[in-house]
């Protein structure tokens, strides 16, 4: 229901959207912990699904140094 919800919303056209099934393309944000329990866990995702490019944590950190060098510089 976290999915199909909001995608129902976002694309109402499309009878898929918002299901995980194999075959399906998805952007998917994988944390540790249940947001709704404790939002904190959106700032340190464990796994990034983003367009077919998979980025795990240690992955996701180096982005974010290599933006903050960019921004502050």
């Amino acid at each position: 229901m976290a999915t199909v919800i909001p995608a129902k919303h976002l694309a109402p056209y499309n009878a898929l959207a918002g299901t995980i099934s194999k075959g399906q393309t998805a952007d998917l944000v994988l944390l540790e912990k249940n947001p709704f329990e404790d939002m904190t866990t959106l700032k340190n995702p464990e796994l990034v699904i983003k367009d077919g490019i998979v980025l795990n944590k240690s992955m996701l950190n180096e982005k974010l140094n290599q933006l903050d060098k960019l921004l502050n510089n």
